[in-house]
């Protein structure tokens, strides 16, 4: 039985917990770079994040790939990458506080460039890392991984355009 209850499962003698949620949606048009992605979430842990790549929200095309997520660190963390260059990974400013409501969001570019914000911290910017060939986005994931941890995704959005410094700070906040 997991630590955290779920939405209600009917049984007759024994408890029983459902799989976490875990959506993603393909065939999706209408989407290319740059965009911004945005997401609102409640980390129920007792402890430090994972280890691995929980991601709150993820685009992509094949090897082309943005991402909002969370790596055994407190940190928000953006990453974006062309499946042939090594893409851009960087961590908000902010840290995750456990069990409270946060608010990320990144704006990626097609050339590689990233900037993330965490409740409404300083907007951590990487510049051009000679991504060329960010195809557009066909598939968007929700809350992918989620036996690593209780992440609870409350609110998304995306932006068919990049968004200033001072709306990702804001819209954090």
């Amino acid at each position: 039985m997991a630590s955290f209850p779920s939405s209600y499962i009917v049984t007759t003698t024994a408890s029983a917990t459902r799989a976490a949620d875990s959506l993603s949606i393909t065939g999706v048009t209408g989407l290319d770079y740059p965009i911004t992605l945005f997401a609102e979430f409640d980390w129920q842990v007792s402890s430090a994040p994972p280890s691995t790549w929980p991601e709150f929200l993820r685009i992509y095309n094949g090897a082309s790939s943005s991402r909002l997520f969370n790596n055994s660190s407190p940190f928000a963390k953006a990453y974006s990458g062309d499946g042939v260059v090594i893409a851009q990974e960087i961590g908000s400013t902010n840290t995750i506080t456990l069990n409270t409501v946060q608010r990320t969001a990144a704006t990626y570019l097609d050339n590689g460039a990233v900037a993330v914000a965490l409740n409404g911290g300083t907007v951590v910017s990487a510049g051009a890392n000679g991504a060329t060939n960010m195809l557009a986005p066909n598939v968007m994931s929700f809350s992918q991984t989620p036996a690593l941890g209780q992440r609870y995704l409350r609110r998304a959005a995306l932006w068919n355009r990049a968004i200033s410094d001072a709306e990702l700070q804001a819209l954090t906040l």
